[in-house]
């Protein structure tokens, strides 16, 4: 079950193992993907902290998957 929160009230969502893998997947593809970028290329300030924050929140999301 993972557990979201909006507008102060938490919701609970139960998914199968092979949704949750594919989430999964799907995160840690995003994340490094991130990481490719903000190593090779020179973005603004604002440009790499937007980056930084989504890396952040997937990394977030990540981290509360029930694996």
């Amino acid at each position: 079950m993972i557990a979201l929160k909006r507008g102060g009230e938490m919701y609970g969502i139960l998914l199968r193992k092979e949704h949750v893998l594919e989430i999964e997947s799907l995160v840690l593809r995003s994340i490094k993907e991130i990481e490719q970028e903000l190593s090779t290329k020179h973005f603004n300030e604002s440009v790499r902290s937007e980056l930084l924050q989504k890396k952040i929140i997937l990394t977030e999301v990540y981290s509360r998957l029930p694996l």
